[in-house]
C-alpha cells in the first residue's frame, strides 16, 4: 500500500492536534512536516499568540519538522469588514466569473449548485444568505476575470449530496 506524503497545516491548538492525530491513524498518509504562520513582529503563532520556541518544541516532541511561514503583523486584509452585498456586485462588475461548486442544503436548494454567480444569482438569494457566502452558505470556483490570461474551461458534471448536507457540483476540465 502506497502512502501519500503531506504537509500538515498546524496552529499548535487543540483542533490541529486532534486533526493531526486522526490523519496519523490513517495509513494512506505520512505527515512530512507541520506548516505554521508566525508574525514577524512578535515571533509568535499568528492567531494563537504562542511563541515560536514553543511551536518548535511541539514539532520536536511530535517528531515532525516545523516549517514556519513568517507574515507581517501589518498584513493586508483588503476585504475584511466590507459590505458583502457591495463586494459581490463589485466582483461581477469587474468582470470576474465564478460558478457555485458547493451549497449548504440547510440554507440553499440543490438548484444553486452549478449556477454562475451573476446579478440574477444574487437576486435569487434569500435575504438571510450572505451574498459572498461568508457564513458557509456556498463556495465557488473563479474561472475568468481580470486576473486571468484566458478563461479556465470546464464542464459541469453531476450534482451530488454528501454528508446529507452539502450539494457539490462536479467540475471537469474541458478539452
Amino acid at each position: 500500500m502506497m502512502t501519500e506524503t503531506v504537509i500538515f497545516s498546524w496552529s499548535g491548538g487543540k483542533d490541529s492536534a486532534l486533526a493531526l492525530y486522526e490523519i496519523q491513524q490513517n495509513q494512506n498518509y505520512t505527515v512530512f512536516a507541520l506548516l505554521t504562520t508566525i508574525t514577524k513582529d512578535f515571533d509568535r503563532i499568528s492567531m494563537h499568540g504562542v511563541r515560536r520556541v514553543l511551536l518548535q518544541r511541539q514539532a520536536e516532541s511530535i517528531g515532525r519538522e516545523g516549517n514556519l511561514s513568517a507574515i507581517n503583523m501589518k498584513a493586508v486584509f483588503p476585504l475584511w469588514m466590507r459590505n458583502t452585498a457591495d463586494l459581490a456586485k463589485n466582483f461581477i462588475d469587474r468582470g470576474f466569473k465564478a460558478v457555485v461548486t458547493c451549497v449548504d442544503s440547510h440554507v440553499l436548494d440543490e438548484e444553486f449548485a452549478g449556477k454562475v454567480i451573476d446579478l440574477r444569482f444574487l437576486s435569487g438569494l434569500h435575504p438571510d444568505v450572505d451574498p459572498c457566502g461568508e457564513n458557509g452558505e456556498f463556495h465557488s470556483f473563479v474561472f475568468d476575470g481580470p486576473l486571468f490570461k484566458q478563461p479556465v474551461k470546464f464542464k459541469k458534471g453531476e450534482v451530488i449530496l454528501r454528508d446529507n448536507r452539502f450539494y457539490y457540483c462536479d467540475l471537469r476540465p474541458a478539452d
